[in-house]
């Protein structure tokens, strides 16, 4: 979808102000991966954004099920807006992951969208000194399984 900011002379409706006033508008989330594409199967995906003063709130939930498949490569979440470029190659809107084992444990992580990017990746360290990032796929930070869950928040600018 296309975001359009306010500017002078602006129309005011209803939908517009629905779009700006910061309540969450339900969105298809597609869920892919660099090489080969996981599907949701019996699981749950959903996503919300919320507008407000020109940034876009994302939240994704993802509930893994029986017949989820994890695919292959680094996976992304598809964004309701593209994201605004920033100044530099290197420089992400970033916000939080938390990827529940429910055999195990919580594992905290960040989510960040590349500027310019329609997607938002989910990132945690892979060694015990956190120098060395390692983006979320089907065994990181955990090897994924039924009723596992991925939980990640991210405001960014909207191109």
């Amino acid at each position: 979808m296309t975001y359009t900011g306010w500017t002078g002379g602006a129309e005011i409706t209803t939908t517009r102000l629905n779009a700006i006033s910061g309540i969450w508008v339900p969105y298809t989330v597609s869920w892919t991966a660099t090489t080969a594409n996981p599907s949701i199967g019996n699981g749950l995906l959903e996503g919300k954004y919320a507008l407000v003063g020109g940034m876009c709130t994302v939240r994704i939930n993802l509930s893994m099920g029986s017949t989820t498949t994890y695919g292959s490569g680094e996976w992304q979440f598809s964004l309701p807006f593209v994201a605004a470029t920033l100044g530099h190659v290197d420089f992400h809107w970033v916000g939080g992951s938390t990827g529940l084992d429910r055999t195990t444990a919580w594992h905290p992580g960040q989510s960040r969208v590349a500027s310019g990017a329609n997607h938002v990746r989910c990132i945690s360290p892979t060694a015990a000194d956190g120098g060395t990032g390692g983006e979320w796929n089907a065994t990181r930070p955990h090897v994924w399984a039924n009723t596992d869950i991925l939980n990640l928040t991210c405001t960014y600018e909207p191109a």
